[in-house]
């Protein structure tokens, strides 16, 4: 074999800061991928000519990679898709110490995008696996709750991904979560879905859980750790962030009160949404960042990310407004430290 061959492939993976087994399952390997890459490198095979097409047309050009050397706290990224959540996070100096999700092209996306392969199913993932972080983020499955999907809430496995994400709180105690669904979740059979949600991030009763819901026997057993957030939420409309769409979605928010106990932090919360709902604009994205106090360092990230992140127009259109409110949540969250 020639000798370019192993050193472009390993020159290639380095570069996008991937290891073997990510570098595998980035170009749809299969389970042994992670010895067919190893074998590559050094020399011992070739990928097949459709194979190393695929390598080749590989970007290095990582335009979000992470620079750890200036973070002063960490999060997680959980139901990531292609980050968009992520970005602002690490935008004002957040460290993202992990990050789930399920979607074989989302990761793909994700990987170009930050140079990191998220983790696979969040309900395969033990506890012990998650780094320990301040914040956590998740825009967690909408579908068993949404207009599109049948609506079956606790009783469809996608609703129930809910329960991974209160196991991890329970485990890892973060000072805070962001959490994002669709509208429909605040009506969900008559409002008690989204009542429960509340009650278990509260650290109330969750009596309204069925017996049946399919829950991994591992955040089954979290719930018997109550939690202690301030917690609330809000419906946010995107077209009042000056984004040309009539999406609405819910978004929870929970500051640890244990950790925040110096702090009036329930007047922390209600200001925070209380600055969000105030916004009613439909001009551009850098008046909104104005509007909410986003740094002007933040501001250009934002418009860079709009018009440059890779990934599907819808995709990056539905995210825009998620990095505002996330700007202006973690602007917040500083200014409480």
């Amino acid at each position: 074999m020639d000798l370019n061959y192993s050193e472009y492939i390993k020159s290639k993976r380095q570069q996008l800061g991937l290891n073997q087994r990510e570098f595998a399952e980035l170009l749809g390997l299969n389970e042994s991928g992670e010895r067919t890459v190893s074998g590559w490198e050094r020399g011992e095979h070739k990928p097949s000519p459709s194979r190393w097409e695929n390598i080749v047309s590989l970007s290095t050009s990582v335009p979000f990679r992470q620079d750890s050397e200036n973070t002063w706290f960490k999060f997680i990224d959980l139901f990531a898709g292609i980050g968009g959540i992520r970005l602002p996070f690490q935008e004002i100096g957040g460290e993202c110490v992990f990050s789930s999700e399920w979607d074989k092209f989302s990761k793909k996306t994700y990987a170009m995008n930050f140079g990191e392969l998220p983790l696979g199913d969040i309900t395969k993932i033990k506890s012990e696996q998650v780094p320990d972080h301040d914040v956590l983020l998740a825009g967690f499955p909408c579908q068993a709750f949404s207009q599109a999907g049948l609506r079956k809430g606790f009783m469809d496995t996608r609703g129930t991904l809910f329960f991974e994400i209160q196991r991890i709180l329970s485990d890892k105690r973060p000072k805070m979560f962001l959490l994002e669904n669709v509208k429909q979740l605040r009506g969900h059979d008559k409002g008690k879905t989204l009542s429960t949600i509340l009650s278990i991030l509260r650290g109330e009763s969750a009596s309204n859980i069925p017996l049946d819901a399919p829950i991994s026997g591992e955040a089954r057993e979290s719930l018997n750790n109550k939690l202690n957030y301030c917690v609330d939420y809000r419906v946010l409309r995107a077209n009042n962030f000056g984004v040309p769409q009539n999406r609405e979605r819910v978004y929870l928010l929970g500051f640890d009160r244990d950790q925040f106990s110096e702090i009036d932090i329930d007047s922390v919360l209600q200001e925070i949404f209380f600055q969000l709902e105030s916004v009613q604009l439909n001009s551009c994205l850098g008046d909104v960042s104005k509007k909410i106090g986003v740094s002007t360092r933040s501001t250009r990230f934002l418009t860079a990310f709009s018009q440059g992140i890779k990934g599907d127009e819808k995709s990056i259109k539905r995210k825009e407004m998620d990095l505002v409110l996330a700007c202006s949540i973690a602007q917040v969250l500083i200014a409480t430290q």
